[in-house]
């Protein structure tokens, strides 16, 4: 997995399959992931999951308390809005009180 970090942006690269990009802020001791997309010929693979546990991995070892994200599908091919919020309750991620009209669906976990 390549990890390059630049200011406080991190993005993962599990061999071009896999990535999730995550925002990090050091004020509140949180991050965001941004992103999270597996290549579609690779889907259904246990890709994301994998990459997934070792990204909050990651944020843990850094020392952040809280991660949150936003989930929407990226394309029609992928998950919808309700199997994305069903896979990311698997890392206990819960809906947010602080959802608002630019993150309609927030979820967050204590780390």
């Amino acid at each position: 997995m390549k990890i390059i970090s630049k200011n406080n942006r991190i993005y993962f690269n599990d061999e071009d399959k896999s990535f999730i990009n995550i925002t990090t802020n050091s004020k509140t001791n949180s991050a965001f992931i941004d992103l999270v997309k597996v290549v579609p010929e690779y889907r259904n693979n246990k890709l994301a999951t994998n990459l997934m546990n070792k990204v909050l991995n990651y944020i843990k070892s850094k020392g952040f308390n809280i991660v949150s994200l936003n989930p929407l599908p990226l394309d029609q091919d992928g998950l919808n809005l309700n199997q994305l919020i069903k896979f990311y309750k698997k890392f206990d991620f819960l809906q947010s009180a602080k959802k608002d009209i630019s993150y309609p669906y927030l979820m967050s976990r204590i780390i």
